[in-house]
């Protein structure tokens, strides 16, 4: 999140607490706060939230890191149920009056 430039620290939050309730390892702008994206797109101003994440390769690709492995499923099932936790956070921010989106 850029260090909290590109997105509120309540949706970073829950992305961080999804993580580890899934037995994750998460850590939040360490090694990487974001990059041309965030920068490009975020506007908490306006009301435009991003967040970047970085996954481990070796987390879903065989041990090569060339081809998918049997955990790909998993990890695609993981990240679609916080894709839908976001969601469902952004849309009450929608309910505050200031939403704005965007996507790439």
């Amino acid at each position: 999140d850029l260090f909290g430039v590109a997105c509120g620290g309540g949706l970073v939050g829950s992305a961080v607490r999804f993580f580890e309730g899934h037995g994750k390892l998460a850590s939040h702008n360490r090694p990487y706060s974001g990059g041309y994206v965030l920068d490009r797109h975020a506007s908490l101003r306006r009301g435009v939230h991003a967040m970047q994440l970085e996954i481990c390769r070796s987390t879903y690709l065989d041990s090569r890191l060339e081809h998918p492995s049997a955990r790909l499923s998993s990890v695609a099932k993981m990240l679609a149920g916080l894709v839908r936790l976001l969601g469902e956070e952004a849309s009450r921010l929608a309910d505050n009056g200031f939403f704005a989106q965007a996507a790439e």
